[in-house]
Parts: structure tokens; sequence; C-alpha cells
């Protein structure tokens, strides 16, 4: 039905099966959602992925289609992560960093300055002890990639 229309399934990442039949002697994997398009918009977007979310407690997921490999980055505000918190030297390196040598002015100006500081010993911390975030991202993805294509071969439980 959908060739007859001139629709195929995009490429996609992420979640590859939303639906399994619960069968242990017969286990059957299906993946229900699926991002269709015309030849026209492939020709417009020839690099476009489709990443599917986990599915939660519902049997669909969520599909967000990128359109270019080159995802226009912005500077990102400096959020605080509580898991810094759990780092050995947290309480040091921030007492360290609020003790520093903050300038001269009015209060307000003084607070804005160390939290600068503070700000900058937190993104030091963070590099250090849970910087290469990139890579183990990717081994998971491959390691996912890897189950998914067990799955495929042969569904079971354990893989599932």
């Amino acid at each position: 039905m959908f060739v007859d229309n001139g629709l195929s399934d995009l490429s996609s990442r992420g979640a590859l099966y939303m639906w399994k039949n619960n069968q242990p002697d017969n286990p059957i994997l299906r993946k229900l959602d699926k991002v269709l398009v015309n030849d026209q918009w492939r020709d417009s977007f020839p690099e476009a992925i489709a990443i599917l979310d986990p599915p939660g407690d519902s049997d669909h997921s969520l599909a967000l289609v990128h359109t270019s490999s080159h995802i226009q980055t912005s500077k990102k505000s400096f959020k605080y992560f509580s898991f810094l918190s759990t780092h050995p030297k947290f309480k040091e390196v921030i007492d360290a960093a609020w003790s520093e040598e903050s300038g001269t002015g009015s209060a307000l100006f003084i607070l804005a300055q160390r939290l600068k500081i503070v700000k900058a010993a937190c993104k030091r911390l963070n590099r250090e002890g849970f910087g290469n975030i990139q890579q183990r991202t990717k081994d998971s993805l491959a390691r996912l990639e890897s189950i998914q294509a067990d799955l495929l071969r042969s569904p079971s439980d354990s893989l599932f």
C-alpha cells in the first residue's frame, strides 16, 4: 500500500521494536512506528534521519526527524547538575573557587564575579570527573545496535 502511493520508511535510529507478543514459545517483535516520505522529500533532504524515542508505557514512539546531519549548535546556558556533588573533590573545589579573589566593587558585583569563578570550576570538575561522554555515548549506541541486530536474527526475552 505504501509503495503504491510512492511512500517509503525513512531511515531511523533509536527504538527499533515497540511491541512484542510476550509468548516465549513463539516470540514476535514488531516496529509499529514509521516515518513515511516520498521521493521528492528524500531528494530535498538526502541526509534526513528519524530518531525514535523509547516508547515508555505506550506501544508507540515519538519520532524526531533531523533533516541534516549538520545540526546547528548554539551557545548553551550553564546548568548545574546535582551529580557534580557526588565527585569526591566537589566541596574542596567549590570552596577554593569561592575563596578566590574576585576584585572590588559592590556586593552584587563581587557575588557575580564569584559565581563566574564557581561556574568555571564546575565546568572543569565536570570535564575531569564526568568527561568523555561523547565516546561513552558512541560505545553505548554501538552496543544497542549490536543487540538490535541480534534481536533481528534470533529474538529472545533476554535480549529484549
